[in-house]
């Protein structure tokens, strides 16, 4: 767990970029490596801000690598509001809901707003920039195709024995196959 420490720096949107520059460059030269450098200022993430994990330079044990990690989270003024206000109540309705479709409609929601909150200038050429899916994302396209296949298939299934009739020969086999794995699904 690397953000059991967690630190939240917001700074005004016109210094955003050298201020996270200066903030790392003096964590640095007080000891403080950077672990791990996340940017999720690009779009197609439902978070706007920086992420990143740094090395505290005390050992704090005497088994292999204790020295302990800890996040800083770099924020303007709008992408602090986005994480503390609505984008924050939008991931608490996504991650509870169960319906495909309204679940991917909040998703949808939440991207867009995130995608409204003004990216300072120079902020995509700080590294590292990352866009990871949440962990339902990819779940959850994967249910919802599974869903629509299911929706299709009756009119499809009637298509494809009518196509397939049509040819001399030809036959349908593995119906007990028909739907792909949701597994298989989210792998693709």
């Amino acid at each position: 767990v690397k953000d059991a420490l967690r630190y939240t720096v917001v700074f005004p949107t016109k210094v955003y970029t050298e201020s996270v520059y200066r903030l790392k460059e003096k964590l640095k030269t007080l000891g403080y490596d950077a672990y791990q450098e996340k940017n999720y200022w690009g779009v197609g993430d439902n978070y706007q801000g920086i992420n990143d994990v740094f090395i505290s330079p005390v050992k704090l044990g005497t088994e292999g690598d204790a020295h302990f990690k800890f996040e800083v989270q770099m924020h303007t003024p709008e992408s602090f509001a986005l994480k503390m206000g609505l984008g924050h109540r939008l991931y608490e309705k996504f991650r509870v809901e169960r319906d495909p479709e309204k679940k991917l409609q909040l998703w949808e929601e939440s991207l867009s707003i995130a995608d409204a909150v003004p990216v300072p200038e120079g902020a995509l050429d700080i590294p590292t920039l990352t866009s990871y899916p949440q962990p339902d994302e990819v779940k959850l396209y994967a249910e919802l195709l599974l869903f629509r296949a299911q929706l299709a298939e009756p009119h499809v299934t009637r298509v494809v024995e009518a196509a397939a009739a049509a040819c001399s020969g030809a036959r349908i086999v593995g119906a007990q196959y028909r739907f792909k794995a949701p597994a298989g699904i989210r792998w693709k």
